[in-house]
C-alpha cells in the first residue's frame, strides 16, 4: 500500500514559524531552533530548496545559530542563502532576501571581530537597497553623522 503525504497545512507552518519567532525573541533558543528547522524543512519540500519562502526559513535558522554564538554554521547559512537568490531566476520578492542576507553577513562578520568587513557590507547594503537598520542586541550598529558605522 502506498502512502501519500498530504500537502502541508499552511496553518501548521505559520504557527510552528509563530513559535520559532517568539522562542527566539525570548531566548529559547533549542526550541526556536526546533520549530524554525521543521518550517524549512516543510517549506523545502512543499516549495523546493530555491524557492523564496524557503531561503527566508533559511534565515531564520540563521539567526537562531548567530543567537547560539554559532556563527560558522550561521555564515554557511547565509553564504548558501545568498548564493541561491545570486544564482537563479530572479523572483519579486528577493530583494528583500538579498537585502536580508548582506544584513545577516554584516551582523555575523562584525559579531566574529571583522568589524570592518562587517561593517562595509551594512553600509553597502545601506547604500545599495536605500534601506534604514535596526539591528538586534548581537552587533547592533549606530549611524553616525549619516558617514561611518560604529559598533556599540
Amino acid at each position: 500500500m502506498k502512502k501519500t503525504i498530504d500537502r502541508v497545512d499552511e496553518n501548521l507552518t505559520n504557527c510552528l514559524a509563530s513559535l520559532g519567532v517568539l522562542c527566539l525573541m525570548t531566548q529559547e533558543l533549542q526550541h526556536a531552533r526546533l520549530f524554525l528547522k521543521r518550517v524549512a524543512l516543510l517549506d523545502k519540500c512543499e516549495e523546493g530548496p530555491s524557492s523564496l519562502i524557503t531561503l527566508e526559513s533559511q534565515l531564520n535558522i540563521a539567526a537562531v545559530y548567530r543567537n547560539e554564538g554559532r556563527y560558522k554554521s550561521a555564515i554557511d547559512i547565509v553564504e548558501a542563502t545568498l548564493s541561491t537568490v545570486l544564482n537563479n531566476k530572479w523572483e519579486s520578492g528577493w530583494c528583500d532576501v538579498l537585502c536580508n542576507c548582506w544584513i545577516s553577513l554584516g551582523v555575523l562578520f562584525a559579531s566574529i571581530g571583522d568589524a570592518k568587513h562587517g561593517c562595509s557590507l551594512l553600509k553597502k547594503t545601506r547604500q545599495e537597497y536605500s534601506i534604514i537598520l535596526h539591528l538586534g542586541s548581537v552587533c547592533q550598529m549606530v549611524l553616525v553623522f549619516g558617514l561611518q558605522w560604529v559598533v556599540a
